[in-house]
């Protein structure tokens, strides 16, 4: 409605930052100049396993699509703790 393309691609894996990397990487190749943005889970109270869970994938994936010229900007995405709110 507003006059602008877009598309999608839906690689389906085992390997998150492989699939995610790949897709990227590939779409590259398409568009002249392609940004990435990924999102970075950030919790009120972190605990080792929100760490252990949800920590690397969006540094893994600049990591990877750096050695392709392709920059990534991560961004924080705000968590709230249900329990304590209200």
């Amino acid at each position: 409605r507003l006059g602008c393309y877009a598309e999608y691609r839906y690689p389906l894996g085992t390997d998150v930052t492989e699939e995610l990397g790949n897709n990227c990487a590939a779409l590259a190749g398409e568009v002249p100049a392609p940004t990435v943005f990924a999102g970075r889970l950030v919790f009120q109270r972190e605990t080792a396993l929100t760490h252990f869970l949800h920590d690397q994938t969006a540094y893994a994936l600049q990591r990877r699509l750096l050695f392709h010229g392709v920059p990534v900007i991560i961004l924080p995405v705000r968590v709230w703790d249900v329990a304590k709110r209200g």
